[in-house]
């Protein structure tokens, strides 16, 4: 199921998410993302790095997206999408798609109901835009995460993720506490995985791939597993793939000062 539901987002990839980290501007505790989604089908998977900014309950779509930045559409084919992961749908889990009508209000592609889904900080959604439309800039706005530490809850299974803090996120650095409660072994197979979108390593974008290595306790490349990564990175607004054998919580510290 895993791979399979792998293969499925590497289809609906058509296009690369072109830059997915361009910039995080800020003001005291309220600052925002910046992130391009590429035009005509294309797909982004956009981290959320910021929180709300009033009030300590998850984010809606609604909230995310607000009312003007998403090409909306009375039927899904005639609006970008959002694809929010909901691990309760199927075996292993999946997505809920949902889309703007030109009310503003979200509607599951599906059923065309109301469906407003929340996306917490640290989590991941894909945006994949109208055929035939231009670059999309969205700008996700919120409030800085000053917490410390912060905590990843991970799920046993296949989960989307993002760095909760608005800077890049270096896997092996000592922003985690060598992500205790992670399943590390000397096989990929064997240990958690990671998959980092990279728009560059291919034409059209790929994945560059990371497992736990037991020995270092660092994430280390599926096609160099002799030696720690350099580059298990999170950009800022950029999401990921992970692949747990266990549910567990890691403890993030912030990396800037409150």
């Amino acid at each position: 199921m895993k791979n399979t539901l792998i293969s499925v987002v590497l289809a609906v990839a058509v296009a690369a998410c072109v830059q997915a980290d361009n910039a995080v501007y800020s003001s005291n505790a309220v600052g925002y993302v910046e992130v391009t989604v590429p035009g005509n089908g294309g797909v982004c998977l956009i981290g959320l790095n910021l929180k709300r900014v009033n009030g300590d309950g998850p984010l809606l779509a609604s909230e995310v997206f607000g009312t003007d930045q998403l090409e909306q559409g009375d039927e899904p084919g005639l609006a970008d999408s959002v694809y929010v992961w909901n691990p309760d749908t199927g075996d292993s889990g999946g997505y809920a798609t949902v889309f703007q009508r030109l009310d503003g209000a979200f509607y599951d592609a599906a059923t065309m109901t109301p469906l407003d889904p929340v996306i917490p900080t640290g989590a991941a959604v894909f945006v994949r835009t109208k055929a035939g439309t231009t670059d999309r800039l969205i700008s996700l706005i919120g409030e800085v995460v000053y917490d410390t530490p912060q905590s990843m809850t991970i799920p046993a299974g296949l989960s989307v993720l993002a760095n909760p803090y608005a800077a890049p996120l270096d896997l092996n650095s000592s922003a985690g506490t060598g992500w205790s409660g992670a399943t590390a072994a000397t096989l990929p197979t064997l240990a958690d995985n990671v998959w980092i979108w990279n728009p560059d390593k291919q034409a059209g974008g790929g994945y560059d791939v990371f497992f736990l290595h037991s020995s270092t306790r660092k994430w280390h490349r599926i096609d160099a597993p002799s030696v720690v990564a350099t580059d298990a990175v999170l950009a800022i607004g950029r999401g990921a793939f992970y692949s747990a054998r266990q549910p567990y919580a890691n403890s993030l510290t912030r990396p800037y000062p409150r």
